[in-house]
């Protein structure tokens, strides 16, 4: 389920060779992208400001982002670019997989 209490706004940007999707929650105190290219998923960007951490906004939005992949991925699956590491260990438990940046 999607958090259907929380207020979500979608923008969806077509850069000719890859789609984006900036998912907001809650006026902007958090947001997740989900960038589809041809041969990969990513899920990035998530945040949540400090004052809404710990009331369900970071997986409201994931729930989100697998919403979008299951909708537009085509059967692919998403993978995470990480950038601390309690995300790296938040995503990992959910059964992602993570990119490692070069």
């Amino acid at each position: 389920m999607i958090a259907p209490n929380l207020p979500f706004w979608i923008c969806k940007c077509d850069w000719g060779h890859y789609v984006d999707f900036r998912v907001l929650i809650d006026q902007g105190n958090g947001h997740v992208r989900v960038s589809f290219y041809p041969d990969q998923i990513i899920i990035s960007d998530l945040y949540v400001s400090e004052k809404y951490r710990k009331r369900g906004y970071a997986t409201a939005l994931l729930n989100y982002a697998d919403f979008l992949v299951l909708e537009y991925g085509k059967g692919k699956k998403a993978t995470i670019v990480p950038l601390t590491d309690w995300e790296r260990e938040w995503y990992i438990r959910r059964g992602y997989e993570i990119i490692e940046e070069e």
